[in-house]
């Protein structure tokens, strides 16, 4: 909330000056003043570059990739697949929020980066308190949620072709707001395909789909709008 205020009055250095400064602290923090409670045990001496690639980096990337495409009862490892490929989907189509900024730039009159610095702000406060309080409170198994969810996001987009002014823009974000709950719902989905040891498995490879996903989502989405923000459809 208070980012707009620093920015107009300390620019971009003291914008990212701040933010660097409270990461430093927040990095010292962790070091010097949180104990750790677990008892660790003495590293092994380093025993070669060759051997700590294989243990640290090899060997945990084929345990990933075995967990994926092993054999399971009936069709779970199909299912686990066509998850995995949807969940890729959903951080795919997460990068339209890098060029919001743009289109609401463009088509709404006047707009400036403070409103949208507290539009972010505000969006981001209710959807993490949408996540806190009302998400655990809503029982559905997580398939249901998803197909409930997900049309609410897409009705957000298509109304939002027909919003000219910022508020009515905000209003319609009410619909989108439980699509932020789908990412817990689906990464529960992977859970009933594995076997309780896999699970840790299976997330790491998760986490590499979800950071891959917008390597390939974010050059195909600001073409797209290159090309399409010149033009009218009447």
């Amino acid at each position: 909330m208070a980012s707009p205020v620093v920015f107009e009055k300390l620019g971009y250095n003291g914008s990212f000056g701040i933010n660097l400064g409270l990461t430093t602290l927040a990095f010292l923090y962790v070091i010097f003043l949180i104990s750790e409670p677990v008892n660790r045990k003495t590293p092994e001496p380093f025993s070669g570059m060759a051997n700590w690639i294989r243990t640290y980096l090899l060997t945990p990337c084929w345990q990933m990739l075995k967990a994926l495409f092993r054999q399971r009862p009936g069709h779970l490892r199909q299912l686990l697949i066509i998850q995995i490929v949807c969940y890729a989907c959903l951080w795919f189509n997460y990068e339209y929020q890098n060029i919001e900024y743009l289109y609401l730039l463009k088509v709404l009159d006047g707009y400036t980066e403070t409103e949208y610095a507290y539009y972010y702000a505000i969006n981001s406060i209710a959807w993490s308190l949408f996540i806190l309080f009302i998400l655990p409170l809503i029982n559905l198994h997580p398939i249901s949620y998803i197909l409930l969810a997900l049309p609410g996001q897409a009705l957000t987009f298509f109304l939002a072709t027909w919003m000219k002014v910022s508020w009515q823009y905000y209003i319609i974000q009410v619909f989108s707001i439980a699509s932020y709950g789908v990412w817990s719902s689906a990464r529960t989905l992977f859970t009933y395909c594995v076997e309780a040891n896999d699970i840790g498995k299976i997330y790491a490879a998760v986490g590499i789909i979800a950071a891959l996903a917008p390597l390939a989502s974010n050059p195909a989405y600001r073409q797209l709008y290159s090309l399409v923000k010149n033009k009218t459809f009447d």
